[in-house]
């Protein structure tokens, strides 16, 4: 496979794994390993320095470079041997840590080396740190110990023995090519693509590489003796506990089937003293079941007793790197999201006359995938790190993790025979959730009419509401709601009836609305520009004794027996009429029907009590009062309208009602507000979106954002114009809203905490609460949970379940909404049950491919859809742009740096404006139905006779490669054992003969003879 080089040879396969990876992209420090030595007493530096270069004598390889040749990684002399450097820091002692922090940070030049840099920093006259920084082409964890024992020895004066021959890379690989048809057949038994990783507090899919963090811990000794206890009782070592305690907490994390790429040790007895990267990462997978103790799940994984990738097995497989094994796995950083480095190490070495105190493992601050783990397993101390990136895992999350599975490994190893699904976990969660459910006030028993009745008393000749056509005092609103009232009762309408209300938003419409609830009745709002079929297929479901329209209804729209009249034709009220009993707290005051997943609409029954709640809370939140200008800029078929309209009536405001059709015209909405002083407007952030655009919000304007999810970019926006923010979020089944959060110019926008008498709760798919951070169903109890859906007892029961934690037959409604809570006891809205996706075995958000694409300042509104099924499901984005149009490849690009290639679109779709429902939102349907459009018919494959010069050429390189005696244009580069090293042996030979360099990625996405030739001819320009 390889020419041997006569400047140098082939570096190991370790190393061209690593050395391959590096290629991809840009990684940072991520193969950089600090660590260092602090001293402590009187240091004889002329023999400290004197050692260092002892040490790169006697191991060559410290003292070489990588270079490419013909596609090989080949190790050769570096252009200056490694020189120890000396830093007097004396006179500033408090700039150690800044300078050691620069010099950890400083990339390697691997082409010219050295690999390894010696740094002495002089802080005080009896103190001083040496700091050693290794590339991992040359180095890994135990090269740590064998370089510092080395050093140890060589400063008390000892000759080092002399350097071992280096091994013959090419006999390693002789022995990877034996060993290689066995692990083909153990992986072809046990590899699966490792999914996506769940953690708390992880806001995005991992980067590969990324700036990064750590958390640090010494481990306590009880633990340590807690763990070596059951190790000796289960006939294991450390490490393999350890293993086995980070997959049973994946799997609480809800990882159904965690892996964890862990690192084995492939030197052989005569490289027990060599330095070097002798280290090789392979994934370890196992399910754990709740039902089964540790010791179970432990055995299995241990002693391959029925698990996907048990240790043993792995262990005889050990030195095969995965990427040979496994056809077409790209090169990375890390085979899975969560990777586990663990050291065992002897007694620190001695340097005579000095204290030294070593950080074995230093973090080099660059993330790799989701979670690093690093543990150190001395013999007097056990210490842990977790790496990580803190963009998308906050540091108090990681500091949790690190918590949490030191709880849980004290607990498996003292409760080895419980049944996993028994053992207490995170136990302060509960007592957290449970004071942030604490919501409890005590507001009255009371009904809407009342509230309103309460405050006309007050204020009789204060204006309630004006529109186009002038103003209504409370007392005027009062008498017109009371004569409509007194009408409806003589046609029958009374407690319990349901009155259908085909009108559109207006003073007429709030008369209305008054006038029923008064009577004891209930509302249902309908949509009298929607077609008269669908609106009579919801007046006969609901029941409705009654239709009132002003004349704008179409014909055809009530069910057979149910009068409907216009609202400006009513007969005249009978000279006397009994009156209607009051409203009770418990009765409905109005029914909403949303979508149904089945496609049959639902109507959602809200009470009053629900409803006052929703009012109180708001009331006090908001401190609302007679100086408040509410618009009502919203359908009466979207919920919300019910704060904007009812709010300012009970609290002494006014309502400024918008026209109509005035949502349709930003510009129209602008001009209201300024015109009438509005004080308080809510719109969803698709319409919030065209209002910043038509110059809202301004100074001393409250803002209501919800009904979607709120971009970061958008937030920030409104917050730097307007007063307050709030970003509310509630189901139509739980009273308009049932979280709110009030945002600053600073914070990620969160939907927030529970309202007044309202509990908000986080479980998995068994109903169980999942752990502060991480994604499950919100679950929503209190007062303000519907009474069910109208008609629909199974529905009901289905979405509606007993609340074990409220009073007796109390209710949570299960949304169907994800959401993180965060540790502050706010939630994070991640998306929808019904609304992920999986895409080739990975769990997609389309919400969060739109969070991205909204970052990019080209765009000003982003939506993803996903048309078609599995396999060949695809991604659309569509895009309305901030200015001038982004380039699609440009979009792709930017998406490629901060989401995994399998969540970037394949297709766009540029806009003029976003379809919006008439609540606001973005119409979806529509969307799906403008992607799902025929695409045009791809071009027919060509016949193996056609192939041109640039595919011969290809076929010609795949051939000198991989050593066969002939290629298919369309057979696959891995099915013919091809691996990523020979991936970079044939890119280097395309760049030689063909002048292109083609980006590595393209070896997979088509990794055909066909496929790589026409990547040459696009990047020629040709196509």
């Amino acid at each position: 496979m390889y020419d041997r080089d006569p400047d140098g040879l082939p570096v190991p396969a370790t190393a061209s794994g690593i050395w391959l990876t590096e290629r991809l992209r840009g990684l940072g420090t991520v193969y950089s390993m600090p660590f260092a030595v602090t001293f402590h007493g009187s240091l004889d530096e002329p023999a400290l320095l004197a050692a260092c270069r002892a040490v790169t004598e006697r191991h060559p390889t410290l003292c070489s470079a990588v270079v490419e040749r013909q596609g090989v990684p080949v190790r050769v002399p570096a252009a200056l041997p490694p020189v120890p450097v000396v830093i007097d820091l004396t006179a500033s002692p408090e700039s150690a840590a800044a300078f050691e922090r620069e010099e950890i940070a400083r990339p390697f030049d691997t082409e010219r080396g050295p690999l390894i840099r010696f740094t002495l920093l002089r802080t005080a006259p009896d103190t001083a740190r040496l700091l050693v920084v290794a590339h991992h082409l040359v180095f890994d964890g135990t090269s740590t110990s064998i370089l510092l024992d080395d050093l140890a020895a060589a400063y008390a004066g000892k000759a080092l023995p002399e350097p071992d021959p280096e091994p013959d890379p090419l006999d390693l690989e002789d022995r990877i090519a034996e060993a290689l048809p066995g692990a083909r057949r153990f992986w072809q038994r046990h590899w699966a693509e490792p999914e996506d990783v769940s953690l708390p507090g992880l806001r995005a899919q991992p980067r590969p590489t990324a700036p990064g963090s750590a958390v640090t811990r010494r481990l306590d000794d009880g633990l340590r003796a807690s763990v070596a206890d059951c190790t000796r009782r289960l006939g294991m070592t450390a490490f393999q506990f350890t293993v086995a305690s980070w997959l049973v907490l994946l799997h609480r994390y809800g990882n159904r089937r965690p892996v964890l790429g862990a690192d084995f040790g492939t030197r052989g007895r005569e490289d027990r003293e060599r330095i070097g990267p002798w280290v090789n990462e392979l994934p370890v997978s196992g399910i754990p079941d709740p039902a089964e103790s540790f010791r179970s799940f432990a055995g299995r994984l241990v002693f391959d007793q029925g698990l996907r990738s048990d240790l043993r097995g792995l262990y005889h497989h050990r030195e095969v790197p995965l990427a040979r094994a496994v056809p077409g796995i790209r090169p990375a950083v890390a085979l899975a999201p969560v990777t586990l480095g663990y050291r065992r190490r002897e007694a620190a070495p001695v340097f005579p006359g000095v204290e030294a105190e070593v950080d074995w493992a230093l973090p080099n601050r660059t993330a790799r995938g989701a979670l690093r783990v690093h543990m150190v397993d001395g013999p007097e101390s056990w210490s842990l790190a977790l790496h990580h990136d803190p963009e998308v895992l906050e540091h108090a999350f990681a500091e949790r993790i690190t918590d949490q599975w030191t709880e849980l490994a004290r607990t498996l190893a003292e409760q080895t025979d419980t049944a996993l699904g028994d053992l207490p976990f995170a136990s302060d969660e509960p007592g957290l959730v449970a004071a942030w459910n604490r919501t409890a006030r005590p507001w009255p028993d009371t009904t809407l009419p009342t509230l309103f009745a309460e405050q006309a008393a007050r204020t009789p000749d204060a204006v309630a509401v004006s529109d186009a056509e002038g103003d209504l005092t409370y007392r005027q609103l009062t008498r017109r709601a009371a004569d409509l009232g007194m009408r409806l009762h003589a046609l029958g309408v009374g407690p319990d009836a349901l009155v259908a209300l085909a009108i559109p938003r207006s003073t007429a419409a709030l008369v209305a609305q008054l006038a029923v609830l008064g009577l004891g009745a209930a509302y249902l709002p309908l949509d009298p520009a929607h077609p008269a079929a669908r609106l009579a297929e919801l007046v006969a479901d609901s029941g409705a004794v009654l239709v009132l329209t002003d004349g704008g209804a179409p014909d055809g729209l009530a069910a057979d027996g149910v009068r409907v009249l216009d609202l400006r034709r009513l007969p005249d009220a009978p000279a006397a009429v009994a009156p209607a009993p009051a409203p009770r707290p418990g009765d409905l005051a109005y029914v909403l029907y949303t979508s149904g997943s089945t496609g049959r609409p639902k109507g959602v029954e809200v009470e009053h009590r629900a409803l006052v709640n929703l009012l109180m809370d708001f009331r006090d939140r908001l401190g609302a009062g007679d100086a408040h200008r509410w618009l009502a800029l919203t359908a009466l078929t979207f919920d919300i309208c019910a704060l904007e309209l009812f709010l300012p009536l009970v609290t002494g405001g006014r309502v400024v009602m918008a026209p109509a059709d005035a949502a349709k015209d930003a510009r129209t909405v602008a001009a209201l507000v300024r015109g009438h002083g509005v004080t308080h407007v809510q719109a969803t952030p698709s319409g919030w979106q065209a209002l910043l655009d038509a110059g809202l919000p301004t100074p001393g304007l409250t803002v209501l954002v919800g009904g979607e999810v709120l971009p970061t970019g958008l937030a920030h926006a409104l917050v730097a114009r307007a007063t307050r923010v709030l970003n509310v979020y509630g189901p139509t089944e739980t009273t308009i809203w049932s979280t709110a959060a009030e945002l600053d110019a600073a914070a990620e926008p969160t939907i927030g905490a529970p309202l007044a008498n309202t509990t908000v709760h986080v479980l998995d798919e068994d109903g169980l609460p999942v752990p502060i951070g991480l994604a499950g169903e919100l679950w929503i109890g209190g007062v303000g949970v519907a009474r069910g859906y109208l008609n629909r007892p199974a529905l009901t029961a289905d979405r509606f379940r007993p609340d074990p934690d409220g009073p007796p037959g109390s209710r949570r409604y299960r949304t169907g909404d994800l959401v993180r809570r965060r540790l502050d006891g706010g939630l994070d809205f991640v998306g929808r049950l019904d609304g992920q996706i999986k895409l080739r075995g990975h769990r997609i958000e389309t919400g969060e491919i739109e969070t991205r694409l909204l970052e990019h300042p080209a765009v000003a509104s982003a939506a993803v859809s996903a048309v078609g099924t599995d396999p060949e499901l695809r991604l659309v984005a569509h895009i309305v742009p901030a200015g001038v149009a982004p380039a699609p490849e440009d979009l792709a690009a930017y998406l490629r740096e901060r989401l995994p290639a399998v969540m970037v679109p394949t297709e766009w779709s540029l806009l003029d404006a976003m379809p919006l429902t008439p609540n606001g939102k973005v119409d979806r349907v529509a969307l799906r139905k403008s992607a799902a459009a025929p695409a045009a018919a791809a071009e027919p494959a060509r016949d193996e006779p056609e192939a041109d010069p640039t595919a011969e050429a290809v076929r010609a390189i795949w051939v000198q490669v991989l050593g066969v005696p002939g290629v298919g244009l369309e057979e696959d580069l891995f099915d013919l054992g091809g691996h990523s090293l020979t991936v970079a042996q044939i890119a280097a030979r395309i760049s030689a003969v063909l002048g292109v360099d083609l980006p590595l990625h393209v070896f997979y996405d088509d990794a055909t003879v066909r496929g790589m030739a026409e990547a040459v001819d696009r990047a020629r320009g040709r196509r």
